[in-house]
């Protein structure tokens, strides 16, 4: 037998004077509507049943009224056995009359509906931990005295856990480093620190920390924030001060670089650059 434990959808808040009888209480119109979409998903899983049996409380029998509308599933059939509270042997001697059918659904509620998957799993109602939540649905496949089998999960859900798997991304923990360029730094690229700032508003500079993009906050000087995984090993260093400092670089034309006052004598080609440290580089030995 395939079994379907099913809570039902969102409902109207127990706490609400209006519903002093808990029985009464009804599923939210939210509720209704992501309990449709559920129940047409089933139906598209090719998840069908030949019984369904449901608490007669308000909430869950509209649950599975919903059900039976969209996902084709039969009417309900009421089972005081499902009502909240009750333990899962009052369920399986309910259960025991349909023992002889290939799919039954059962509708309840919460503690009820974990409870009795776990007796099921384990002949205890708390040894494993399952999460119902409403609207949940859960799928168990059971031998003709009712007992749990392993089975192989079904061909259309195999699918949907195929695409799952295939759109998840690896989680990723990182640390965001922020700092701020000050008037000292910027002294050291240009004669008026003024001008960097503003040509890095006006976007004619480009600001990397360590070679890594940079998010440069709005407000006055220059004040960024770099994802640290970005940045080439050893990128940090310390002063005295007390301060963490990281390196920090500015990309411009050479005529950009002329108007906001850049010290110009010394600049060099990169060419000149490269040749210098091939030079000055130390070279390996043959022992």
């Amino acid at each position: 037998m395939e079994l379907y434990l099913v809570r039902h959808g969102a409902a109207a808040d127990a706490t609400d004077p209006q519903w002093a009888n808990d029985r009464d209480r009804p599923l939210t119109p939210q509720g209704v509507k992501r309990f449709r979409r559920e129940a047409r998903g089933l139906a598209a899983l090719g998840a069908g049943v030949e019984v369904m049996l449901s608490s007669p409380c308000r909430r869950a029998w509209r649950t599975a009224e919903l059900l039976a509308e969209d996902a084709g599933w039969p009417a309900p059939v009421e089972c005081a056995a499902l009502e909240p509270g009750r333990p899962p042997a009052e369920v399986l001697a309910a259960l025991q009359p349909y023992s002889s059918s290939t799919a039954v659904a059962l509708v309840g509620h919460e503690p009820s509906m974990h409870q009795l998957a776990s007796y099921l799993l384990t002949s205890e109602t708390q040894h494993a931990a399952i999460e119902f939540r409403k609207g949940s649905v859960a799928r168990l496949q059971l031998d003709e005295s009712l007992r749990p089998v392993s089975a192989e999960m079904p061909e259309a859900v195999q699918k949907a856990v195929a695409r799952i798997g295939e759109n998840c991304e690896p989680a990723l923990t990182t640390v965001m480093f922020m700092a701020g360029a000050g008037g000292s730094l910027r002294a050291g690229v240009t004669e008026n620190p003024i001008r960097l700032t503003r040509s890095i508003k006006e976007a004619l500079v480009r600001v990397t920390s360590g070679g890594a993009p940079v998010y440069i906050w709005p407000g006055g000087g220059i004040t960024y924030m770099v994802d640290v995984a970005a940045m080439p090993d050893n990128a940090f260093g310390y002063v005295p001060t007390p301060a963490i400092v990281a390196p920090i670089e500015f990309t411009m034309r050479l005529d950009d670089y002329r108007d906001l006052g850049g010290h110009m004598g010394s600049v060099r080609p990169v060419e000149e650059v490269i040749e210098q440290l091939q030079v000055t580089a130390p070279r390996m030995g043959n022992g």
